[in-house]
């Protein structure tokens, strides 16, 4: 009774058996990885490494790409010096020939007077008379953005920088105020001129000015004024008719025909007595007469040229008084207001 009985052949063999193949699949999937999924994950991790590999190596070569083409990169180096603020210029910034890009900015710096701002730009332009170029800073649309922007120098354009105070490492290129250094130059120059006027001492001068003359339209004076502009006014009206009268009469024609009338008997007299004289063969004497006589001629002959120019006056004054007379009628002021009455010739009969 007390041995411990063994058991039978049959139960063991039968509690020996291996599980079914459902068993041991079910019991691989619940968290025991196979060799394939092991072999699956080693693969991925591989190509996460490749990959992160190989975006380094590319964005090192990109790198040194872009370094070597900048430190290859064609042009030449010149220094532009302004005179004003550059504010908005950065490194790299386009350098540009009437809109076409032919370089850009290698460095920005304070210049050696610590009073101009010196800028580095490198200038793939294919020219040798950059002495004849302009630089400007410009302004790009509404972003801000800043470039340099080169042009043909005009010699009436006021330019600073081309003879710095200092040697420059580099060919000087010529720069000019920017548009809006320009505009708020020419704000200040107004703003100056405006506060220089005296807009106080102008308008107590208008305001006397304007008391002035409305005294004098109010005063006693200007009546007296008006009231010996009509007495003279009647005074020639009355001289106007008389010399018309007189003019209608013949008068004048008759003076002129008188005096002719008076030079033509001289000269026949003179003649006359000439020629008695010479019949009564009296040399000395008769030179002595000529000349007396001769005298005489020229005489009477500048009288009757002054008497004509004394009737051509009279005519003209005449014409004058009726240009007067007329004016006056249709506005008396004229008389101390007016301007001066235009002369007209005329001819006088002869």
């Amino acid at each position: 009774m007390g041995k411990r009985k063994g058991l039978s052949p049959a139960v063991n063999r039968k509690n020996l058996n291996p599980l079914p193949a459902t068993a041991v699949f079910k019991h691989s999937s619940s968290g025991i990885p196979d060799r394939r999924d092991k072999m699956a994950k080693k693969y991925s991790q591989f190509l996460l490494g490749l990959f992160v590999t190989f975006g380094l190596l590319l964005g090192l070569v990109l790198i040194i790409w872009l370094g070597a083409a900048r430190y290859f990169e064609k042009g030449d180096l010149y220094a532009i010096y302004f005179d004003e603020s550059v504010q908005g210029l950065q490194t790299d910034s386009s350098v540009k020939y009437r809109g076409v890009e032919v370089g850009r900015v290698v460095s920005i710096s304070v210049a050696p007077d610590h009073r101009l701002v010196e800028v580095i730009i490198k200038l793939r332009l294919e020219t040798t008379d950059t002495d004849k170029l302009v630089a400007q800073l410009k302004t790009a649309g509404i972003t801000g953005i800043v470039f340099i922007e080169l042009d043909r120098l005009d010699e009436t354009g006021k330019v600073t920088g081309r003879v710095p105070p200092f040697k420059p490492p580099y060919p000087v290129i010529a720069s000019r105020p920017s548009d809006i250094k320009q505009i708020m130059q020419g704000v200040a120059e107004i703003y100056n001129k405006i506060k220089i006027i005296d807009f106080e001492g102008t308008t107590q001068e208008f305001k006397a000015a304007a008391q002035s003359i409305n005294t004098f339209f109010r005063g006693e004076k200007l009546n007296l004024t008006i009231a010996h502009l009509e007495k003279a006014t009647l005074t020639l009206e009355d001289t106007m008719k008389k010399i018309d009268k007189i003019a209608s009469e013949g008068k004048v024609d008759y003076i002129l025909d008188e005096t002719k009338t008076t030079l033509t008997e001289a000269r026949a007299l003179l003649k006359t007595a000439r020629e008695e004289i010479n019949s009564f063969n009296l040399p000395h004497k008769g030179e002595k007469m000529e000349r007396l006589l001769e005298n005489m001629d020229r005489q009477g002959r500048r009288l009757g040229v002054q008497m004509e120019r004394l009737m051509g006056s009279l005519e003209q004054t005449t014409y004058q008084m009726r240009l007067l007379l007329e004016r006056l009628e249709n506005n008396p002021s004229d008389l101390i207001f007016g301007q001066p009455i235009e002369t007209e010739e005329k001819g006088v009969n002869r």
